[in-house]
């Protein structure tokens, strides 16, 4: 993901000394990009739409430079579909069917993105994103002034300019939208970086235009994004803290009990629970944005067991067998804070304890 975001910043931004460098290069980058991660075609088609922005702003060539950016884009997709495309998996991306009215799952995927970034504006950062706003909309009139004076086609320009911001707001989930199975992950939602990046943008041009002093404004939502940054980091650095000691901790009570490591299968119950990083719960608070960017919400996947030494551990199917073992009231061989063990002749089953909600800390 991050790779492919570094190629599409690297296509954007590349200037070469003949046209045939200006198309190839940019293109096999973002071929590269959407090799390493599909979703990273919408930051390159936002980018694209920050560039003309700029281009009218600078009052150079606009149409050059959407003719290049369109020869970039379908020469990416000519390269990408003949290296990449024919080595994917048949069941991946499959897109909706046009009979089962797509506008309407296309709308509800929009209303479930909205749902998600809004927990973004919370408390303090909706103020501050409001003012980057206001800031974006002087810099948006700045360019229509400066437009309406300078340009002969002034009235297509505006429109362009007044359609740059809905299209960045489509692409938050992009091309997302149109795919059978929705993702709504926040690593799905990369075009929202661009959408940031176009309102730092106009609010420089807004704020410089009056003073050249007043774009040092801007550190203020700058430190906001920045500081959410840290927390995530911080949070993220706790999470994996927290795995660490939830696979050696179940892997130790296995490899304790000379039943269990000779079992022929145990099954691991499928819980999902917001509440395992109690440390975390403090900033989940302040930040309802979290737990979304963090998007665990499960104890131990039992994927990871093998890296100890334990084999014959597999997570519980449609049957739920393991679940349901935790209902009979079975004496547990192991009991733990956070799970219990239970052993049915050669079979174990590990059943997840629903984790606290802790609503206030105590030191």
């Amino acid at each position: 993901m991050a790779l492919s975001l570094v190629a599409v910043v690297y296509a954007i931004t590349f200037h070469g000394s003949s046209r045939v460098q200006r198309w190839l290069v940019p293109a096999t980058l973002l071929a590269l990009a959407i090799g390493l991660y599909q979703i990273s075609l919408n930051v390159f088609l936002g980018l694209c739409a920050v560039e003309l922005v700029r281009a009218i702003a600078r009052q150079t060539d606009v149409l050059e430079m959407l003719g290049c950016k369109l020869a970039q884009l379908v020469l990416g997709i000519l390269i990408y579909a003949i290296t990449a495309y024919p080595f994917m998996e048949s069941g991946r991306g499959e897109l909706l069917q046009w009979s089962a009215d797509p506008l309407l799952q296309i709308g509800i995927n929009i209303g479930r993105v909205s749902d998600k970034v809004a927990l973004l504006f919370h408390s303090g950062y909706a103020w501050v994103f409001a003012g980057l706003v206001l800031c974006a909309l002087f810099g948006a009139v700045r360019i229509s002034t400066q437009v309406s004076e300078h340009r002969k086609q002034a009235l297509a320009f505006k429109l362009i300019s007044l359609l740059t911001l809905p299209i960045l707001m489509l692409l938050i989930p992009g091309i997302t939208l149109i795919f059978r199975d929705f993702n709504e992950g926040a690593r799905t939602l990369m075009g929202f970086g661009v959408l940031l990046v176009l309102l730092f943008y106009l609010a420089h041009l807004g704020l410089a235009s009056q003073h050249r002093r007043l774009p040092l404004l801007l550190i203020v939502p700058l430190l906001a994004t920045l500081s959410l940054s840290f927390a995530y980091g911080r949070v993220l650095t706790m999470q994996k803290t927290f795995a660490n000691h939830a696979l050696y901790s179940l892997s130790n009570d296995i490899a304790a009990h000379r039943e269990l490591r000779e079992a022929k299968r145990i099954y691991l119950s499928v819980s999902y629970s917001g509440h395992w990083l109690i440390g975390a719960a403090g900033s989940f608070k302040r930040l309802p944005v979290l737990p979304y960017l963090l998007n665990v919400d499960y104890y131990l996947l039992a994927e990871n067991l093998p890296s100890v030494g334990i084999t014959n551990v597999v997570a519980e199917r449609e049957r739920r067998n393991a679940t349901r073992v935790g209902y009979l009231g079975y004496p547990a061989l192991v009991e733990s804070q956070y799970y219990r063990i239970y052993l049915i002749g050669d079979y174990g089953f590990i059943v997840m304890n629903e984790p606290p909600r802790i609503r206030s800390l105590r030191w």
